[in-house]
């Protein structure tokens, strides 16, 4: 607390670079693995690593024989797209690569293009007629702790996480193709056929005599014109709002203004109910007291509409945390399960 810093930590990685760890993770290696290989060799950096590796002299590890050696040489030298040992959610996987892309000028591609809830392969493009500065500005990222990979026009950075990313730079000519290419899916773009050059999508798509497909959509090959997507715009209201008669922040009316302002015709409001004891709820006297204010507060914001509602607990018996005939007074009710 009077440091800001942890001792231990200092010194541990005075002992063995992040990279190092990054890129043990990468290859499939624990934390502790990686710690443990750098200090029987003497090695402290991903560099050093990959030359160890190469030398043969991994196998003077305890526990690494011939047999690992080589799977972690294969794993390195591998070129196929990099995929995460393990699925990333789609919020992670946006936070990897966003801050990569923007200090790049490049677009993310990839799973993460298309929106997909778990994620593997995590790639950017950027258009570029020279590719040797924006490999160098990528190796040099605060993200990437090691570069695994590196070619004319590609690379591959390990983050400290061990979660590979691939960078892809394309002539401004073709990047449509390459970024149509990185997005994905395999066999969306496998049953598009032979892609035509392209500095943009919509061009490439045109070449193919084809619509313009959202990346949202390219999970799987599908004929004519792709189906329109849900936009914010199309919204007309939202069904579970909190205010400060629970654990909200605002209260019935400027919650009801908030959203007409969103464009939304209504909204309902869900306060918990008292069984949620973290947090202020209401009994049957509360909703009846709120009702009052959600009235007054459509008077003044008519025609905008603010609907009567609950997050109505369960209790661990099975049981509601409010009677029905309370429940049946309100416009919209929804059940939650928090605890037991």
């Amino acid at each position: 607390m009077e440091t800001g810093e942890i001792a231990e930590l200092r010194e541990l990685e005075r002992e063995v670079d992040p990279e190092l760890v990054g890129l043990g993770r990468f290859l499939g290696l624990s934390p502790k693995r990686a710690v443990e290989i750098g200090r029987t060799l003497g090695i402290r950096t991903a560099a050093e690593f990959r030359a160890a590796a190469i030398e043969g002299r991994l196998r003077d590890v305890p526990r690494i024989g011939a047999a690992t050696e080589a799977k972690l040489l294969e794993r390195l030298a591998r070129e196929e797209a990099p995929r995460a040992s393990r699925p990333l959610l789609i919020s992670r996987a946006r936070a990897l690569l966003e801050p990569v892309a923007a200090a790049l000028g490049g677009e993310i591609a990839g799973d993460p293009r298309r929106w997909r809830d778990e994620n593997e392969r995590l790639a950017v493009v950027v258009a570029a007629e020279r590719a040797a500065p924006v490999l160098d500005a990528f190796a040099e990222l605060p993200a990437i702790v090691a570069v695994v990979e590196r070619e004319q026009r590609r690379a591959v950075g390990a983050t400290v996480e061990g979660v590979p990313v691939e960078l892809v730079v394309a002539e401004p000519a073709r990047v449509g193709t390459v970024l149509l290419q990185a997005t994905g899916s395999d066999a969306y773009v496998a049953a598009l056929g032979p892609l035509p050059e392209g500095a943009s999508e919509e061009e490439v798509y045109g070449g193919l005599g084809l619509p313009w497909v959202p990346p949202e959509l390219r999970e799987a090959p599908f004929r004519g014109e792709p189906p329109a997507l849900v936009e914010v715009a199309d919204i007309r209201g939202d069904l579970h709002m909190h205010t400060t008669w629970s654990d909200g922040r605002a209260s019935v009316e400027e919650m009801g203004r908030a959203a007409r302002e969103l464009g939304y015709e209504y909204v309902a409001i869900c306060d918990h109910t008292t069984n949620v004891r973290v947090v202020p709820g209401l009994d049957a006297d509360g909703l009846r007291r709120q009702g009052e204010e959600i009235a007054a507060a459509n008077e003044a914001l008519a025609p905008f509409r603010v609907l009567r509602g609950t997050e109505c607990d369960i209790r661990a018996d099975g049981s509601l945390d409010l009677p029905d005939e309370v429940l049946a007074e309100l416009d919209w009710v929804q059940l939650s399960l928090h605890a037991g």
